[in-house]
């Protein structure tokens, strides 16, 4: 099916949109690289971002510091946590 051009508009403003978020994200995590809650975040974003933004590469570095580092944090965010990466 072809694209109208509607489409295709629409298409690349959510690539803009993800790619500027994507780049948040990565400055606050370079500010705070142990932040559990941020590497959750990405961890969870990366793991479903579609495959042409090119954002999968911290997937296992995230999911390891979580792995290693959950049971450091506060019950409530560990039972936040827990949950959805039994899930995934």
């Amino acid at each position: 099916r072809l694209q109208t051009k509607l489409e295709k508009k629409y298409q690349h403003l959510l690539w803009l949109l993800l790619n500027q978020g994507k780049q948040m994200l990565e400055q606050v995590i370079s500010l705070h690289p142990n932040n559990l809650e941020l590497r959750f975040l990405r961890y969870c974003v990366q793991l479903n971002a579609p495959s042409f933004l090119n954002y999968k590469q911290n997937i296992m570095a995230d999911k390891n510091l979580i792995d290693q580092h959950i049971w450091n944090e506060s019950k409530d965010l560990q039972s936040y946590i827990n949950p959805i990466l039994q899930s995934l």
